[in-house]
C-alpha cells in the first residue's frame, strides 16, 4: 500500500522529478489557456499538429499539464473499479480518490492520470495512446466551463454564421457522421461528441470540445471526400463487407475537418439555436423531424445529458437528479428541440436540420 502521506501532489512532484520536462506547447481554448509540458519532443509536436489553429505563444494561466512518456508507472494503492452501463462490457478504467485529488489509471492501456487542485499530469506509455492525452488536455478545458456554470451535453456541434446547432443521441447512432454532412453544407465544426452549454441571454452559448470528429470505416467508405482516406486494401476490405456488418465496425479514425473540408473552419464558440437528438434505426422508414418539448419528454432529455465522468472528481455526485434536470431544462427552455426518428438518412437529415436551424417548426416533418 502507497503511505498515508503519498497523496497525489507527492506523486505528481516524484514523477515530474523522475522524467524532466523540457518541451512545451501552449493552446488556448476560447477564454481558457493552457501549458502543456512534456518529455518527449515527438509527442510535443504530435500534440502541436493535432490542435493547428489552437497553439498560441500566449502562456498558458489557467492550467498547467505534464504529460510523461514513460513504461506504465505501477501505482502502490488500492484502486475500485468504474461500472458501466453495459455490464459486459469490459473494466474501462479504476479510481482512486484521495484527500487532495483523484488518480485515474486506465485498464487496457496501462495510462495514467493525477488530478488535483493544481495537478494536472499524464503518465505511461503516452505516444502508444495520443487519443487518451488529447482526452485528458480537452477535459481541463471542459472543467473550465463547468467551473463557468456550464453544462455538459452528449452532442456533436455545427454552426452556420454563428447560429450553433448541437446533434444529441446515443452513443453510435452517427452524431459525428451527421456532423460531416453538415459541413457539405458549408456549416463550421463545433465539436465532435461534447457540447458544454452556458446560459448567456438573451440565449444560450455552446462551446465545443477542441477535437477531431472519430468516425467509423464506413462512414469514410462511403464519403465522397473521407475515402480517400482509406488504403486501397482497407477499401477492398470494406467494400467485401455487409451493410450490417459496416454498420458495428468499430476502427475509429480522426478526421482532420480543415484538411478535408477546405471552406470549414473549427470553431469553439457559437450561439445554441438548436437541439437535435437522433432516435433513428436502421431500416425503419422515412426519415421524420418532429419538434419536443423537454419538460414533457424526459427521456429525450436523458439522451442529451452527459456525466462529466472521471475527469471531473466530485462533479458527479455535485446536485440531485432532479436538480440536474432542472437545470438541463432551464438553460435549453427557450432553444428548439426536435427529435429525429425514422430511418437513418443523413442527407435527408442534414437538409432537415438545416431547415429547422433557419425556421423551427412546431409541427413534425417528414423528408
Amino acid at each position: 500500500m502507497m503511505a498515508e502521506h503519498k497523496l497525489v501532489q507527492t506523486l505528481a512532484d516524484d514523477v515530474r522529478t523522475r522524467f524532466p520536462t523540457d518541451h512545451t506547447l501552449d493552446l488556448k481554448f476560447e477564454d481558457c489557456s493552457m501549458r502543456v509540458h512534456g518529455n518527449s519532443a515527438a509527442l510535443i509536436d504530435r500534440l502541436r499538429e493535432y490542435y493547428g489553429r489552437f497553439v498560441t505563444r500566449e502562456p498558458g494561466r489557467q492550467f498547467q499539464i505534464a504529460v510523461l512518456e514513460s513504461p506504465a508507472l505501477p501505482v502502490d494503492i488500492d484502486f475500485n473499479p468504474v461500472s458501466r452501463r453495459d455490464l459486459r462490457a469490459a473494466l474501462k478504467e479504476e479510481i482512486a480518490d484521495l484527500p487532495d485529488g483523484r488518480i485515474i489509471r486506465k485498464s487496457r492501456t496501462g495510462m495514467v492520470f493525477l488530478i488535483g487542485d493544481d495537478v494536472h499530469v499524464a503518465i505511461g506509455p503516452c505516444a502508444r495512446n495520443p487519443n487518451q492525452v488529447v482526452n485528458f488536455i480537452d477535459n481541463r478545458f471542459i472543467e473550465w466551463r463547468l467551473r463557468c456554470g456550464g453544462l455538459l451535453l452528449h452532442a456533436s456541434g455545427v454552426s452556420l454564421d454563428n447560429a450553433g446547432l448541437a446533434i444529441a443521441g446515443p452513443a453510435g447512432r452517427g452524431k459525428s457522421t451527421l456532423a460531416l454532412e453538415m459541413l457539405e453544407r458549408g456549416f463550421d465544426y463545433v465539436s465532435n461528441d461534447r457540447v458544454i452549454t452556458d446560459k448567456h441571454l438573451p440565449s444560450s452559448l455552446m462551446y465545443g470540445v477542441p477535437k477531431r470528429p472519430r468516425v467509423n470505416p464506413g462512414t469514410l467508405l462511403h464519403h465522397r471526400r473521407l475515402s480517400e482516406m482509406l488504403e486501397p486494401g482497407d477499401r477492398d476490405r470494406l467494400n467485401r463487407m455487409s451493410a450490417d456488418e459496416l454498420w458495428h465496425l468499430e476502427e475509429k479514425r480522426d478526421v482532420d475537418v480543415e484538411r478535408w473540408f477546405p471552406r470549414c473552419k473549427h470553431v469553439l464558440l457559437a450561439r445554441l439555436s438548436a437541439v437535435v437528438v437522433l432516435n433513428w434505426q436502421r431500416d425503419a422508414g422515412p426519415l421524420r423531424l418532429a419538434p419536443v418539448t423537454l419538460s414533457d419528454r424526459t427521456e429525450i432529455l436523458e439522451l442529451i445529458v452527459k456525466d462529466p465522468g472521471v475527469f471531473h472528481p466530485g462533479r458527479q455526485a455535485s446536485s440531485s437528479p432532479e436538480q440536474n434536470v432542472r437545470r438541463y431544462q432551464d438553460v435549453l427552455r427557450e432553444c428548439p428541440v426536435c427529435e429525429i426518428t425514422g430511418g437513418v438518412d443523413f442527407a435527408a437529415a442534414a437538409a432537415a436540420c438545416h431547415d429547422f436551424l433557419r425556421r423551427p417548426t412546431t409541427r413534425p416533418v417528414c423528408c
